[in-house]
């Protein structure tokens, strides 16, 4: 059985359907041999048919010029099936009624992309009484005119798509390098990166970047709140790993102290930099000013050949993964956003001596909102696995109580008495 042009894949398709037509109906009993012999041969025959007519209607309605095209609009060269069907497609277009296929390769849909889009205009007015549905056609027309432009308007660019997948998008809160140069052995073959300098990306910082795939081991050991974007109508899934500015509660003496560290921690100072082209590869990129590099000990970025490390390699598949699951929490807001489910509140740290101080600009879940969705919503959320994710986000609420022991436990820092929480009003938008 040879290829179809142009649609090779048309012939490893009947392969599959012979060869299943064949296990299907070998009953291993020669009395009937001959009665399945018949109708695996009309079977295929229709099939093969079908397949022709519909190769043949690619070539037929060509408005080209030359010899070979005009070929194929001699009478001779088109099949009686296919005469038929248009002859009856000059009143209507193809149906679904025109075909015998209980599984039509080509129904009838593929047959009227390819004539309407070569130009193939049905006279409808024949049975006009089947298509006097123009006010529901109008209100169609413009249900689509008004989704198109809430997509054109919500949807994110290409570029900044591109950027999301990437990881690539730098804020305050969310991209420890602001700055990136790519990294290359020439320049950088002797460059080391130290050994504590997961520590040193998190020991200044209170709030650690996350993405939604990482929820399900943060909250063993932080609380996990939702930020907005500094400048943007994003949001940021960020671990609070201390309630001073600049004071991260598990990064001690050079230790990391939690059980879990964020995948932002494990890919420092190293950082994918988009591609400049549509093709082209994300590079690895580094910022020199950012603590954590050495000459003199550490992790190789490169061997003494020029290749990239063992750490290097497995680095760049973290943080191609980690590009995938910034994707994966892209979508997560946006479906928690179309269910309102964000909620903003405020932290207020009661601290010895009844000092109260009050962290703003956080979210959370809208346990209310939550509450009210219904069934059909929450089946949504599940089955685009984002149910597991809200309900973790309120589970690690109960974790400020880890980090008001952890404050009692570390000099210098204020002793927290105890912790509020409180919904603060929505800002606008």
């Amino acid at each position: 059985m040879g290829f179809v042009e142009p649609l090779e894949a048309t012939a490893i398709m009947l392969v599959e359907v012979a060869a299943r037509y064949v296990a299907e109906h070998a009953f291993g009993d020669r009395t009937i041999m001959e009665i399945s012999a018949k109708r695996f041969n009309q079977h295929m025959d229709y099939r093969w048919q079908r397949i022709a007519d519909f190769l043949e209607l690619h070539y037929m309605l060509t408005k080209r010029p030359e010899p070979y095209w005009q070929a194929h609009k001699d009478e001779a060269s088109i099949p009686l099936s296919l005469k038929e069907d248009l002859m009856v497609w000059q009143n209507r277009g193809p149906i679904n009624s025109d075909f015998e296929g209980v599984a039509e390769l080509f129904p009838a849909a593929s047959y009227q992309y390819v004539l309407y889009g070569m130009g193939f205009r049905p006279n409808y007015h024949t049975q006009a009484y089947l298509y006097n549905q123009r006010v529901q056609a109008e209100r169609i027309k413009e249900k689509n005119q008004a989704m198109t432009a809430q997509l054109l308007r919500d949807l994110p660019s290409h570029r900044r798509y591109i950027a999301h997948w990437l990881g690539a998008h730098c804020s305050r809160l969310d991209c420890p390098m602001a700055t990136l140069s790519e990294l290359i052995f020439e320049q950088h073959g002797k460059l080391k990166v130290s050994a504590d300098s997961a520590v040193q990306y998190a020991e200044r910082r209170h709030m650690i970047p996350l993405k939604v795939t990482e929820l399900a081991q943060a909250i063993t050991c932080f609380p996990v709140f939702i930020s907005r974007l500094e400048g943007r109508n994003e949001y940021a899934l960020s671990a609070i790993t201390g309630l001073e500015a600049g004071k991260n509660f598990f990064a001690v003496d050079g230790q990391w102290e939690a059980i879990y560290q964020p995948s932002d921690m494990q890919t420092y100072p190293v950082g994918l930099m988009a591609p400049d082209g549509e093709d082209a590869e994300p590079a690895l990129g580094v910022d020199l000013t950012m603590p954590g590099f050495s000459e003199e000990a550490g992790q190789p970025l490169f061997t003494e050949s020029g290749q990239p490390s063992l750490w290097l390699d497995q680095t760049k598949a973290k943080l191609l993964e980690n590009a995938r699951n910034n994707v994966h929490t892209y979508r997560f807001f946006e479906a928690i956003r179309e269910a309102d489910l964000i909620a903003p509140i405020t932290i207020s740290v009661h601290n010895e001596g009844e000092q109260v101080s009050r962290i703003a600009g956080l979210h959370t879940i809208n346990e209310d909102r939550l509450k009210s969705l219904s069934s059909t919503q929450v089946d949504d959320l599940n089955k685009a696995g984002f149910l597991a994710p809200i309900h973790a986000l309120l589970f690690s609420i109960f974790q400020l109580n880890a980090l008001i022991q952890r404050s009692k436990r570390l000099p210098d820092l204020t002793t927290i008495e105890r912790i509020s929480l409180e919904r603060a009003k929505s800002p606008t938008v």
